[in-house]
């Protein structure tokens, strides 16, 4: 019988480097492959905080005008920025029986305040996409309006809803109290009159704190 010829042994070696060649490639290849998976399925996006302030401002004229200066952060590392595409804001009453209190308020401007604040404030930018990212809060001094509305003297629950590029689905949603008295209102009564319309709320308060607790409250200091 005869033997089989064997496999030249030059073409056997050729075969080897050439598989000792491409391994690397390929693992590199693959474990490349591998942490862009990871990176995309793993990848946490972007968050935003939002601090309100201790103060806000709100006047009534014919429109109800309201001021809010929120802090917004990310405080998470990534490289990627968040923009806040819409911000708004509603007031509805804590009682349900005073539904007529209810509002919608449209974001109208962005505000600088002068200093003192009382002293006035001016245009500093149209409602527009804030960028945020980790090293570089913001802090802009919205300007909601409502129009052919009035406060009543009730409590209200303030509801601000800051609409995310990164998650549609899922607004970054801030509520708070807001207390408005009967005194409030005669006081905004009277301000149409004048150019003293708006008026300090606040919701740290030490001579407030025992009757509203967080509520934003009427600040008499200035």
């Amino acid at each position: 019988m005869d033997k089989p010829t064997p496999e030249p042994r030059g073409h056997s070696l050729a075969w080897t480097g050439a598989f000792q060649t491409w391994t690397p490639a390929v693992t590199s290849l693959a474990a490349l492959g591998l942490s862009i998976y990871n990176l995309l399925l793993f990848r946490e996006p972007p968050q935003v905080e939002v601090s309100l302030p201790s103060v806000l401002r709100i006047g009534q004229q014919s429109n109800v005008v309201f001021f809010i200066q929120p802090t917004l952060t990310a405080p998470n590392k990534t490289e990627d920025l968040e923009i806040i595409t819409k911000v708004e804001l509603k007031m509805q009453p804590k009682d349900p029986a005073d539904s007529s209190a209810r509002a919608r308020f449209w974001w109208n401007q962005l505000v600088a305040f002068e200093h003192p604040p009382e002293s006035g404030y001016k245009h500093a930018d149209d409602p527009t996409p804030i960028v945020i990212s980790q090293d570089k809060p913001q802090k802009p001094v919205f300007s909601f309006v409502a129009e052919d509305w009035k406060f009543k003297a009730v409590t209200y629950e303030g509801i601000l809803t800051f609409h995310r590029r990164s998650n549609k689905d899922e607004p970054r949603v801030e509520k708070f109290c807001l207390v408005i008295s009967d005194d409030d209102v005669k006081e905004f009564a009277k301000a149409t009159e004048s150019n003293w319309w708006w008026y300090p709320y606040r919701n740290d308060d030490p001579g407030g704190r025992d009757r509203h607790g967080d509520c934003y409250a009427r600040w008499d200091g200035y």
